[in-house]
């Protein structure tokens, strides 16, 4: 519970970026999934309302900005910017098409900009996924993982899926909501489909696709009758944790392991006091706590928190880092499409 004296440190702030004003240098720009951005604002604000009063800040203002959006275009410059003065001191990605792409690493990778360390994920049920960066840039402080929620009512009868191959079975045609956005199936989805079933895995998704839905929506409307909802959503494991009707929905975490994207810190060798105080707030125990109860994993193993139900997978940074994410959406996306679209 917040003392009732310390709530002001916790108002939603205010950033200049959407009062229309210019970009500025940052020291931390924070890119996260949907339910951690208003959770991030709110700890962050009261953290650096803390720091001023403390000294922690050593009297210097901290420019910091955490995007409603994991889409948010306002800092896109800063992936193909040749001047490391543009670059935030610390930055969080909680994707895959932000600083973690190709062309930005190789930009950047073999100069002294970026702090580069080798990892070990101490947490036994992330170990093992490929999870760490191979090269030491970034550093993984947690994890967000996709799961299938089951519409009891719905499968009428049906089996629920064990796999996430289960799901290319004709038994589900156009009855599986697909997590994604503006009509595109979301990229984590698409692209472990696409290494574990090929091109003609991605059509049979298609087919049994009825409709491309963000989480938030699927978890609202799952275990209720009514036209917006289905027997089968492919959604984030943090908004299955939303789910209003419990008693008429199942998790399932697919045996083969679900599918994951770490999230990923990416810090300047010259630090300033803002980013500094702010990594040790996202590498410590209470953001650690707050990752899992919001219903994504911490790196850590010391908070004492139940272990996930299952292992996690991921694309790999091979892939990541390798470009083809770019170069090859378009074909992986008209697989998809061809059977979305199919009569």
């Amino acid at each position: 519970m917040i003392p009732a004296e310390d709530m002001h440190f916790y108002d939603e702030p205010e950033f200049p970026e959407e009062e229309g004003a210019p970009p500025r240098r940052l020291d931390f720009l924070g890119i996260t999934f949907p339910p951690m951005q208003r959770e991030m604002r709110r700890r962050l604000h009261a953290l650096y309302t803390r720091a001023r009063v403390t000294g922690a800040d050593q009297g210097q203002d901290i420019a910091w900005y955490v995007p409603r959006t994991v889409q948010d275009s306002f800092y896109a410059f800063l992936l193909t910017t040749p001047d490391p003065l543009d670059l935030p001191a610390l930055a969080l990605d909680g994707g895959l098409g932000h600083f973690a792409r190709a062309d930005f690493v190789r930009r950047w990778i073999d100069t002294p900009v970026f702090e580069r360390k080798a990892q070990t994920i101490a947490r036994p049920c992330l170990q093992g996924a490929g999870l760490e960066d191979p090269h030491g840039l970034f550093e993984v402080t947690g994890a967000g993982s996709w799961v299938i929620l089951a519409d009891l009512p719905r499968l009428n009868g049906r089996p629920v899926p064990r796999t996430w191959e289960d799901l290319l079975h004709p038994r589900y045609q156009r009855d599986i909501l697909v997590n994604g956005t503006r009509g595109m199936i979301s990229p984590v989805l698409m692209w472990n489909f696409y290494q574990d079933f090929g091109l003609d895995g991605l059509t049979a998704l298609g087919r049994n696709t009825a409709d491309i839905r963000g989480g938030a929506q699927m978890a609202r409307y799952a275990g209720r009758p009514g036209p917006l909802g289905a027997a089968l959503s492919i959604l984030p494991r943090f908004w299955a944790f939303t789910v209003i009707h419990p008693e008429t929905t199942r998790v399932v975490w697919p045996a083969e392991g679900a599918y994951a994207t770490p999230q990923l810190v990416l810090r300047q060798r010259e630090t300033t006091p803002g980013a500094a105080l702010t990594h040790a707030f996202l590498t410590g125990p209470d953001w650690a706590r707050g990752l899992d109860a919001l219903g994504c994993a911490s790196v850590r193993d010391d908070l004492g928190v139940p272990p996930l139900p299952g292992r996690v997978r991921w694309v790999g940074w091979d892939l990541v880092q390798s470009g083809r994410m770019g170069g090859e959406r378009a074909t992986l996306e008209a697989a998809f499409q061809q059977g979305l679209n199919a009569s």
